[in-house]
């Protein structure tokens, strides 16, 4: 897992990972009463899965991978949990955020690796579409929100501020402070888009910037990751944004 994807996937809600309609059946279960680490993380497996209706084979084991890899206090509270609300409670540690959102996102990408679909951004109004499964979370601030998907690492759409780069141009002035190599982008009817590399201390890194005039608004979509392929899908995903 690349470091750009470790440290947002520590500020999303564990409730990112259930896309669970308000139901009678959301704390139906009750808490459950275990003794042995070994049934607890049973009990722990069933309850999550129980909040995801549909849940593929790949996702139940990877929840009862996680539930044997976060912490007993987190595996017990989980175990005992009524809904979402409380499992986010249970899972706070970094340790045990990054073991459950990494057994996930296994999962996703051997469940939908290929598929490519919308992913919504509902606080920005927009959408664009994501190869595989995509977690969306809280950006940098209000005005911007982080897509998380293994297809790509993480991606950044914002609305652009006053002083980001307008034009082409501008925008590889901005990165000559990186001593840029392989740049390349286009200017659009609608915005730019702009690619390069450079090195950093764990090895080269890949940059997307694209910028997107959409409903009288200006957006900006990019991503700073550790592959030529994760670099050309965040490219691919950018393109698509839209209203």
């Amino acid at each position: 897992m690349d470091h750009n994807l470790r440290i947002s996937l520590i500020a999303l809600p564990i409730a990112a990972l259930f896309a669970v309609a308000c139901s009678k059946s959301d704390g139906a279960s009750g808490s459950t009463t275990t003794t042995s680490g070994a049934s607890t993380a049973d009990a722990c497996a069933s309850k999550l899965a129980g909040m995801k209706p549909g849940a593929s084979d790949n996702e139940k084991k990877a929840f009862a991978t996680a539930c044997n890899a976060i912490s007993a206090k987190a595996r017990d509270c989980i175990a005992k949990s009524n809904g979402q609300k409380d499992v986010d409670a249970c899972v706070t540690e970094k340790d045990d955020k990054m073991a459950l959102f990494g057994a996930m996102l296994g999962a996703a990408a051997t469940d939908s690796a290929q598929k490519t679909s919308a992913t919504k951004l509902d606080k920005l109004g927009v959408q664009l579409d994501i190869q595989g499964e995509a977690l969306v979370g809280d950006g940098l601030d209000k005005t911007s929100q982080m897509v998380n998907a293994t297809s790509l690492g993480a991606l950044l759409v914002s609305e652009a501020g006053k002083s980001s780069a307008k034009t082409l141009k501008a925008a590889k002035s901005e990165a000559a402070l990186f001593k840029p190599r392989n740049v390349q982008g286009e200017t659009q009817a609608d915005g730019y888009w702009l690619t390069f590399e450079n090195t950093g201390s764990l090895g080269t890194n890949y940059w997307v910037k694209t910028r997107k005039q959409l409903g009288g608004k200006s957006y900006e979509c990019g991503a700073t990751v550790d592959t030529a392929d994760k670099a050309a899908a965040a490219l691919s995903a950018c393109k698509t944004l839209r209203i």
